[in-house]
């Protein structure tokens, strides 16, 4: 998928794959595959921010991840 593929439409967020590991649990995503975005070497994977997750705090993250 080209950089020009996926730009985000008015209204929407898209974020890469670091983003998201920084972010899991606060947000639903939706992956949209991997893009090529300029001045990188190898395309990333993007997704698009759809709404709100289950989590809300930074304490229920680390209890989801401990479990």
């Amino acid at each position: 998928m080209k950089f020009s593929e996926v730009v985000a439409t008015p209204g929407s967020i898209l974020i890469t794959d670091y983003t998201k590991k920084l972010t899991e649990g606060f947000f639903d995503l939706k992956a949209l595959g991997a893009a090529e975005i300029k001045g990188m070497v190898e395309p990333l994977p993007v997704y698009e921010v759809v709404g709100a997750g289950p989590l809300r705090t930074r304490l229920q993250v680390a209890a989801r991840d401990r479990l």
